[in-house]
């Protein structure tokens, strides 16, 4: 959704994209790099990376890069997303609801979102003076299939249908579905809250965070097309649904 956004706007301005698919490999994020050093493309958009910041800032003399994650005091145009501030909120909603034992799904440990959601997850139970369980966090997850797997470890556990939360909607309707199958209870012995508001989202009435792609697609677009320096929040909507 995010990559339409892009390219709705760019038709808008006449021009042509190129997309190149990086699977987080620093060598094939380098060649991105040089296509621009190499004046083959105009600018750069990066939805997500691995190379480090140095690399970034290196080569954004050579044209405009826009980033899709926070690069406020850096001299790299940016939109992002508060997932500290995001989590920090599921957190406390969650909590308030009486949920007590809590974990989440990420694709990937690294990344400046990643680490984020970390931080607001650690702050938040040591402010609470609670021990904070790295069982309870799981990666790796990547398609909706992976919700079964995660829903088999946290079987594995003792006292395992005690509320957990899952992140990004994919996932969450992965976990539902076995949940289903299994015949255990959201929220009734599981709730989730979700990181996207997709249609299968609404579908399956899953509490979740509304974030619109389609517009930090089409801003992404037009901070590379302007050229100027500049940082933007987007801001998420919180969803109250049915599995909470």
């Amino acid at each position: 959704m995010v990559v339409e956004g892009i390219a709705d706007e760019a038709l808008q301005w006449g021009c042509n994209l190129m997309l190149i698919q990086t699977n987080y490999e620093e060598e094939r994020e380098l060649e991105a790099f040089m296509l621009l050093k190499l004046k083959q493309i105009d600018a750069l958009i990066i939805c997500s990376k691995t190379s480090g910041w140095d690399i970034v800032e290196e080569y954004n003399r050579y044209g405009p890069i826009v980033v899709l994650e926070d690069a406020r005091g850096r001299q790299v145009s940016s939109i992002f997303i508060d997932h500290y501030k995001c989590f920090t909120m599921a957190l406390s909603y969650l909590t308030g609801k009486g949920h007590e034992k809590i974990g989440y799904c990420l694709a990937r440990k690294t990344g400046t979102s990643s680490m984020q959601r970390e931080a607001a997850y650690r702050d938040f139970y040591t402010k609470r003076n609670q021990a904070v369980r790295p069982d309870y966090f799981f990666y790796d997850a990547v398609h909706m299939e992976d919700g079964q797997w995660i829903m088999q470890q946290i079987a594995g556990m003792p006292d395992p249908r005690q509320p957990y939360w899952s992140l990004a909607i994919k996932w969450s309707a992965g976990i539902l579905v076995y949940c289903r199958d299994q015949h255990i209870e959201v929220p009734g012995q599981l709730a989730i809250v979700g990181f996207d508001n997709q249609p299968i989202a609404k579908v399956m009435n899953i509490t979740t965070f509304a974030i619109p792609l389609g517009e930090i697609g089409r801003k992404l677009f037009l901070l590379a097309a302007q050229g100027e320096v500049r940082h933007l929040e987007i801001e998420t909507e919180f969803i109250e649904r049915l599995t909470v």
